[in-house]
Parts: structure tokens; sequence; C-alpha cells
């Protein structure tokens, strides 16, 4: 395990150790730390429901967030109620572009569908939120550098009811909607549906779009704003005060307020969400993506799924535009990322309406990061001196110390990477103090007279190795608990041992076995 005959630096976990150091400050120098709401602050969202809920109601809406955001990337978000009809989202930064991608995560009502011929073939309570996944290049097989995928797998009643919607439909669309607006109208102009299509007519752009619009029991009625006013005397809600009219955000005042008279709920829409995108695929014309009514993706039913054979596994796929190959690839990224959070974190019990945001301070600002920093100094100079007194002996003290401080820069460099809260800050500590804990095994084992240098390496190895083992297994359904207030700790506690077991406590072994006579 430990050549004391080789030198210090052909020994590997030595320069593995200082390897890692190196990158860890350069990474450090270039990136810099993110810390937490609790040390810099950040951003204030505020959320108001469509209504008042119950207690078990609001935490499940928590939750629901909680595990969005987590799953997008997040390590410290604050998420509370605000009484019965508000929620609040802090966010440990300002940037504008980030606070835009997490509105979408948190807002979305999350509800998936999968619609086969006009009939409800998958809904997001079908998929299995633990399989989901984002898929990679090779998995897609497709060259555009825009093409993204989620892959998930489904319940064994779901499977069953999509393969019998299935049955007998191959080489037809699969819909695949996310938040599919339910109990709705669209009012729409034919140059926003003719936008995207060449060669075809407006009879069969109608029917084209119609189609996507289908679905048993709750059609979305397609209304040409063209000709507004031969048929607006025939609009009525099916449910006044809920039915939805989805218009351009453009349109006249004049048709907004006469939809809200009739009893509509007006949802404006942009130009660029209401043009509906098309395949062009020759013999194969259909809707393959249309924000407006939240359609994601359209892929051609295959002719053996629609045999009557159960499949388990799906996936939703699609291709970004952008300008240049990277920017579509970031684009691609971003959309499989959402969906990948949005279904993975479950639909939101209620709706959700995000009001004006506000930055927020932290709660000590800088003085809070500085008495931090100062009490993890303190912790370990307690540490050296608590070593001190016990070897007397500055060429033992040393290299504890040493250890300390390379283990405490990678950590930092590790964590910093996503977000320092407290928790993770704690975590850090914890990690460093049980460093300390297992050099001193190392070290006493090599004092004790009896046995080879190598043998009592294998002895102190045997104690590191099962103690840093509890405490992986300890951490791990806290890793996976998606409480996220504690996921810091857990996290900087699992990297901590994971880093001592694999290199840290053999790079301390290779010194200190060379010191110890």
């Amino acid at each position: 395990m430990v050549d004391p005959k080789k030198p210090l630096y052909k020994d590997l976990s030595f320069m593995t150790l200082m390897v890692l150091v190196v990158l860890s400050v350069v990474w450090i120098y270039v990136h810099g730390i993110n810390f937490g709401i609790d040390f810099v602050g950040g951003t204030r969202i505020p959320m108001t429901l469509e209504h008042p809920v119950d207690q078990q109601t609001m935490d499940l809406l928590i939750d629901t967030i909680k595990k969005r955001v987590s799953s997008f990337g997040l390590v410290q978000v604050n998420v509370y109620a605000r009484g019965n009809d508000e929620v609040v989202v802090e966010l440990p930064f300002s940037d504008p572009d980030k606070i835009t991608e997490v509105e979408k995560v948190i807002s979305k009502p999350g509800k998936f569908k999968a619609v086969i011929d006009g009939r409800l073939a998958l809904t997001d309570e079908d998929i299995l939120q633990g399989s989901i996944r984002i898929l990679t290049r090779r998995e897609l097989r497709n060259i555009d550098s825009g093409a993204w995928g989620v892959s998930f797998y489904v319940t064994e009643n779901g499977a069953r009811h999509f393969t019998e919607v299935a049955k007998g439909n191959g080489n037809k669309p699969v819909y695949m909607f996310l938040d599919r607006p339910e109990d709705a109208i669209l009012l729409i102009p034919m140059s926003d549906l003719k936008s995207n299509v060449e060669n075809l007519s407006e009879e069969d752009i109608l029917t084209i779009v119609n189609d996507a619009l289908r679905l048993e029991g709750d059609n979305i009625q397609l209304y040409v704003l063209d000709n507004f006013d031969d048929y607006k005397d025939q609009l009525t809600p099916n449910d006044p005060g809920h039915t939805k009219a989805i218009v351009p955000e453009d349109a006249s005042p004049e048709i907004k307020q006469f939809l809200k008279d009739k009893g509509f709920v007006v949802v404006e829409a942009s130009h660029e969400d209401l043009k509906p995108r098309y395949t062009n695929s020759p013999g194969y014309q259909v809707v393959e993506g249309w924000p407006a009514i939240g359609l994601i993706t359209s892929p051609r039913l295959s002719p053996d799924i629609a045999t009557g054979a159960v499949k388990y596994s799906y996936s939703i796929t699609g291709v970004e535009d952008g300008n240049t190959p990277t920017e579509k690839a970031q684009n691609a990224l971003a959309k499989a990322q959402l969906i990948k959070s949005v279904l993975q974190g479950g639909a939101l019990p209620v709706g959700v309406n995000i009001e004006s945001k506000t930055t927020i301070s932290a709660p000590l600002g800088q003085d809070f990061l500085r008495m931090s920093l100062i009490g993890g100094g303190i912790a370990v100079l307690v540490v050296a001196l608590v070593v001190a007194i016990r070897y007397r002996e500055w060429k033992i003290v040393l290299p504890v110390l040493f250890e300390s401080a390379c283990e405490l820069i990678i950590l930092i460099a590790i964590i910093g990477s996503f977000t320092i809260d407290l928790g993770a800050f704690a975590g850090i500590i914890a990690a460093v103090g049980t460093s300390v804990d297992d050099q001193i095994v190392i070290t006493d084992e090599l004092l004790k007279p009896k046995g080879t240098k190598s043998q009592k390496i294998k002895r102190a190895f045997s104690i590191v190795t099962l103690t840093r083992t509890v405490a992986i297994v300890s951490m791990l359904p806290l890793l996976f608990s998606g409480i996220t207030e504690v996921m810091g700790f857990a996290t900087s506690t699992l990297i901590g041992a994971l880093l001592g077991l694999l290199v840290s406590r053999r790079a301390f072994a290779a010194i200190i076995v060379r010191v110890i006579d």
C-alpha cells in the first residue's frame, strides 16, 4: 500500500492529492465560489395560487417545487408558504437568464399528455419519476446539434393503456404535450398558421392543425381571427369564468374585452408561440411543435408498437433552433433539462402565477460569511493544538494540518461549483474534522511498537475504510430525501468521505510513514 523507500514525489496518492489541490485553486481563481442566500443574498420570486389551498395541498406544492429545482441542478433554494394562497421561492443568484429558466421550471403545471388519434394514451401519472433522464448524443442518432431527448419508463397500467390506444394506429402521430390547455379555445390569424409551411392550401393547413387539437372530451376549438365578426356571437364558454380563450398579445382591445364580457378567461400569447411548426417529411405532414398549446413533439408511431405489444420505455425527442451549432446545442440542452425537471418534480396540485421579483440581501451578508470562515479557521487551529498536545512533535502536527488544508481547498472548489450554504459549510467542517480523526488513527497505529510499517498501515486503513463507509451509507438517505435544506450538508459530508477514502488518507499515510521512525 505505502512504500516508505520510494521518494514522496513518486507516490501516486500524494501526487494525486497535489494535482487535485492545484486544479482546485485554479478552478476557484477562474470561476470563483457560489455562495448561498445566507451569505450573499439573491432573488425572491413570489407566486400566487389560483385559489387558497389547505395545508396538505400547500405542503405537496412546496415539495414539488423543491424537487423540480433540485433536479434542475440548484442546491440551495428556499421555498416557503405565505398564508394559504402564496408561495415564495428564493434563489441564491440574480442573473436574469438563470432566473428566467427557473421561472419556467417552477411555474409550469407539469401535466404531460400523449395523444393518439384524439385519444389520451399516456399522462404524467403513468411515468416512473426515478427513470427520467436526458438522452445522450449517441442515443439520439441525430446529427443535428439542436437535437434533444428525454427518456422514461411507465407503470404497468400506463404501458397497457398506451398499447390499447396505439393498436392499429401505426404511422400516425403521437402528440406529446406538456401543459396542454384544458377547456380552451384558440383564436389565431391565418398568417400565423401559414408562416412555417409552404405548398399547402389553407384547407390542408386547417385539417393538419385541427388534428393536433383533437382530444376526446377536451378538443381545443380553433377559430381563425381574420373573420372574427362572422362567428363572434356564437362563442360561448363551457364554464364561464374558467374557459380560456388564447389570443395574440397584440389582438385589439375590443376583441379581448368582448371575450371577457362573454365569460372567457383571456390568455395572451406571442405570435412566435402561436405559430405551429410542421414536419417537412414527404407524406407525413403534421404539427410537430406548437408552444401555444404545449405541444413539444409528435413522433410517428412505429407500426411495430401498434401491433399490440406492451412497451415500458418511451422517449420525447425534438430539435431546437439557433443561429449557430453551439447555440442550437445550448437551446437543446436547456429544453431537455426543462422537460426533465418538470416531469421529475411532478405536476403542481394547483396553478400558480409569478409576481414581480425582488432582490434580497443576506441575513448577515459579508459579516456572516467572514464569521463563518473565522469559525472554520479557529476549528482548524484548535485541532492543531490538540494534536500538538497529544504528540508533542511538530513533525507530526504539520502533516495533519497540511492534509486538512488540502482537503479543505478541494471541498470548497467542488461544493463551491454548485452552492455553499450554511448546511454545506457545516458539512465541509465536519468532513475536515473526520479527516483529523482518521489521521490520528493512522498515526497511532504507526506509533505502536509491534508489527512492520506495512502491517500497521494495513490495520489503520481497515479502521478508516470502515468508518468512512459508515459515513457514506449514513448520508445516502439524506442525499436522496429530496429535503433541500439538508442536501448541502449530506453532499459535503459524502464527497469529503469519498475524497478521504480514495485519496487524502493514502496521501497522509505516504507522508507520515516517512516522518515516523
